[in-house]
């Protein structure tokens, strides 16, 4: 009963954001927001690797997965991360 009530919660929030930019509709989709969303850009390190590795295997084969494994030390940290800049 729990699985069938979350996968249901699921839908109804999916539902109530755009597939494309992820905004709540009522928000983004509303006439009045018009002017007020900006595009930033960010990379995504993991996917750099991805890609990089796919570009490097002229092969394409369904069965071949990729998995992406951060292999940063431990000792090694990172700059605090701001996702509004």
């Amino acid at each position: 009963m729990v699985d069938r009530t979350l996968a249901i919660a699921h839908t109804m929030t999916a539902d109530m954001v755009c597939t494309g930019c992820g905004h709540p509709k009522h928000e983004a989709w509303n006439d009045d927001s018009a002017g007020w969303y900006e595009v930033k850009t960010h990379t995504c390190n993991g996917c750099v690797a991805a890609d990089k590795d796919s570009k490097k295997n002229e092969d394409y084969d369904l069965s071949r997965k990729v998995s992406v494994v951060n292999e940063r030390p431990a000792d090694v940290k990172l700059k605090p991360w701001n996702p509004g800049t």
